[in-house]
């Protein structure tokens, strides 16, 4: 399987801007990355908060969503824990600016 050219992905340009879906071009996964098709993605309290207050000192354009579910379809090389077709979630921890992943069974 090829990987996607393109995403789709919901971007807000600046503080208090209108968020508007954009294709974008879609990356190619670097050394110990995968690339995953998101099946469903969800916001949360900090989405709106970001939006609304802007205290965390992002630069725009931002994209939300950072919470998400999909498959693996692309490997950048020396993963140990993914293969092509693992369906994962994705938990974006953003008190710790951390990402979560894990294999969903």
């Amino acid at each position: 399987m090829s990987l996607p050219v393109t995403h789709k992905a919901w971007i807000l340009s600046e503080h208090y801007a209108q968020p508007v879906i954009h294709d974008l071009p879609t990356p190619k996964p670097g050394k110990g990355q995968i690339l995953v098709k998101v099946k469903a993605a969800a916001l949360n309290p900090i989405d709106w908060k970001l939006h609304k207050y802007d205290r965390y000192g992002y630069k725009y354009p931002m994209s939300f969503g950072h919470d998400l579910a999909g498959e693996v379809v692309g490997l950048g090389g020396g993963e140990e824990y993914f293969v092509v077709g693992d369906r994962v979630c994705v938990l974006c921890l953003i008190i710790c600016l951390t990402v979560l992943l894990t294999n969903v069974l």
